[in-house]
């Protein structure tokens, strides 16, 4: 008889009314990690846990951006150190992912993307890491353009690449595609609704968005193994309707 055959771990009540049942029963991983393996983390705010996790095992947290030696840990939170391997802040999107690993590579850097508030200058595409901003834009492109050499040694040494996959909402660019982490003006920058657009990603975008960022890290480390998470943390706001 069909399923008469099957073992213990093909039906969900015998495994959710075993106390001895393990997930490892029914979901086998593609590889496993090892003590002293180098990860990486980026994506949405919960992998900030994740990365958090990381440090307190056996395994070893990539960090290429390190804070400054005695820059007290709230101060060293609120300029971006820490949180993920590099000063990304949050990459919610695949495209962000995407678009992030394209820069990287290419060292290019989006004029569209500094912003600016109160006479200071920001990148539109990490606005929170440096709160204060910065005296000029061509500073913010000095900056941009080290931190995108450290995005690029994250994956020279790491093992094991973890993103989380946060949100498919975003705001973009009309004119050069350049997608935002925010929406321009809420942290910095002006908001436009001739230039910005709204977008919302649906699974064909996303799913070709990671292929793309996928193609690029194996491109540059074809040994690097991927882990793709979801946040389980929900929406503060959206503009989908």
């Amino acid at each position: 008889m069909p399923y008469s055959d099957l073992p213990p771990h093909a039906f969900w009540r015998l495994c959710r009314d075993d106390s001895q049942f393990r997930v490892s029963d029914i979901y086998r991983p593609k590889f496993r990690l090892s003590p002293g393996m180098k990860v990486a983390t980026a994506g949405s705010c919960f992998a900030q846990n994740i990365g958090t996790y990381v440090r307190t095992s056996r395994l070893r947290l990539v960090d290429t951006e390190p804070a400054p030696k005695g820059m007290a840990p709230e101060t060293a939170a609120r300029f971006g150190f820490g949180l993920f391997s590099a000063r990304y802040g949050n990459v919610y999107t695949a495209r962000q992912l995407r678009q992030l690993l394209q820069d990287a590579w290419s060292g290019s850097v989006h004029d569209s993307a500094i912003w600016q508030r109160d006479g200071r200058f920001f990148d539109g595409l990490r606005p929170n890491t440096e709160p204060e901003g910065l005296g000029s834009a061509a500073e913010v492109r000095t900056h941009r353009l080290e931190h995108l050499r450290r995005v690029r040694q994250v994956f020279d040494e790491t093992d094991v690449f973890i993103f989380t996959l946060g949100l498919t909402e975003a705001w973009v660019d009309r004119r050069t595609e350049v997608v935002f982490p925010t929406a321009p003006g809420v942290a910095a920058g002006t908001f436009d609704p001739q230039v910005h657009a709204f977008a919302n990603f649906g699974m064909a975008e996303t799913f070709e968005d990671l292929a793309a960022s996928l193609d690029i890290l194996r491109a540059a480390k074809p040994a690097l193994k991927v882990i793709l998470t979801v946040s389980p943390v929900p929406l503060t706001a959206t503009a989908s309707g």
